[in-house]
């Protein structure tokens, strides 16, 4: 068994096999909670993927990338990642490996528990806590072993209250589970002008912009938020939506029946350093959720980077979002499905400049308290010396340094 050495600051090794940058999603969040886990013995393992070993290099890591096939490719690419692993584990010396992610992740740091003896931690979301339930409830071979992966844990990292439900749903104990609330980085993700050249992307139309980010969830309710543009551009005729999306789909059919062609501008994925300009080009940012999201929807990432912006916002009601957001003080919320009720919030923020611009200070302050990278990585970094050096006993810290005591002479 592995353990720290007095003084010696805990060493953490992530796996993780979506690591490169998409549009709101975990990904982001893994490089933010990485630039702001303290301490310095840091090292993440991950398939390789084109374009991003210079962005690896900005990280307080050491990164060890291999071929990208290596995940996708069944037994052999998990026998292959393994053996990288020991190669890994054996030359970081980690004490601790949080898996950050699904199955794949959470199996192969299973596997270093078993040769290194080192515990395990897995860093999930609510979509991926439901995949791994319905894959357990199948009652198969490969659930049970996703149920053993489950149990063999020696914790749960969750971003949100909400999450705990599908963790429940799991048969995992309340004492095993941890919440420790995403952040972004306020100083990447800020209030601003836009670019010229970005307005001129989209035409020299004029009209209010209201912007979408779609990043990993599948709950996102894209005909909600066309219905009420449709709605909206009854009274203000040069509304336009733009649609940032990790994962490209095909609306057009929709798009073509409300007659949106010229009003809807689809983005696909952006290179991170571009996407935070893109929040300061709204006059309203909008995020609408299926009725049946619940839990399941996960953590609105993307609705946080838009508090950072200093957005003013609606968004349709959902456990996640109301996690985040606080009705009418950090953002107008209506009911899921209500696009006529969601056009006519976003046309009264339209018509009050005030209201609007009152939304938006108040938003960014709350992202200020709340959302910050920096609290992100502190808290992530207790929890796990948390588990670590107490619960499991597995090191000691050095206690801090008493200050020297001041010899004084006695009084005459």
């Amino acid at each position: 068994m592995s353990t720290a050495s007095p003084g010696q600051s805990l060493r953490v090794l992530f796996i993780a096999q979506c690591f490169t940058p998409k549009v709101g999603g975990r990904a982001s969040l893994l490089r933010d909670l990485i630039r702001n886990l303290p301490g310095d013995r840091t090292s993440v393992s991950t398939p390789g993927a084109p374009g991003a070993r210079e962005a690896d290099r900005e990280l307080p890591a050491r990164v060890h990338r291999g071929p990208a096939g290596f995940f996708g490719a069944g037994e052999l690419g998990l026998t292959l990642w393994r053996r990288r692993l020991t190669r890994i584990c054996r030359s970081e010396r980690p004490g601790i490996v949080v898996a950050s992610g699904g199955t794949t992740e959470g199996l192969l740091a299973q596997h270093v528990r078993q040769k290194r003896g080192l515990p395990y931690v897995l860093q999930l979301e609510a979509p991926e806590l439901a995949r791994i339930g319905l894959a357990i409830r199948a009652d198969d071979a490969a659930g049970h072993r996703l149920q053993r992966m489950i149990s063999e844990a020696a914790g749960i990292v969750v971003g949100g209250p909400t999450c705990r439900f599908e963790a429940y749903k799991l048969g995992v104990y309340p004492h095993h589970l941890h919440v420790v609330r995403p952040g972004v980085d306020l100083e990447t993700f800020r209030p601003g002008e836009a670019p010229p050249a970005l307005s001129e992307r989209l035409g020299h139309r004029q009209g209010p912009v209201l912007v979408a980010v779609l990043g990993e969830s599948t709950e996102h309710d894209l005909e909600t938020l066309l219905r009420a543009l449709a709605s909206l551009r009854h009274q203000r005729r040069g509304a336009r939506l733009v649609v940032i999306e990790s994962e490209p789909t095909d609306h057009g059919a929709l798009v073509r029946e409300l007659r949106l062609e010229e009003a809807v501008h689809f983005v696909g994925r952006l290179p991170p350093s571009e996407l935070p300009d893109w929040y300061r080009l709204a006059d309203v940012f909008v995020l609408a959720r299926r009725k049946e999201a619940g839990a399941e929807g996960g953590i609105p990432v993307a609705l946080m980077e838009a508090m950072a912006s200093g957005c003013a916002i609606v968004a349709t009601r959902s456990a996640g979002v109301e996690e985040i957001a606080r009705a009418d003080e950090d953002a107008l919320l209506v009911e899921p499905g209500a696009h006529a009720k969601l056009a006519k919030s976003v046309l009264g923020l339209l018509r009050e400049e005030d209201s609007r611009a009152a939304l938006a200070t108040q938003a960014r302050q709350r992202a200020e308290s709340e959302f910050g990278a920096p609290r992100f990585g502190r808290d992530f970094r207790e929890y796990l010396e948390v588990l670590y050096f107490r619960r499991l006993g597995l090191g000691t810290l050095e206690p801090p340094a008493e200050p020297p005591v001041q010899e004084t002479s006695p009084a005459v």
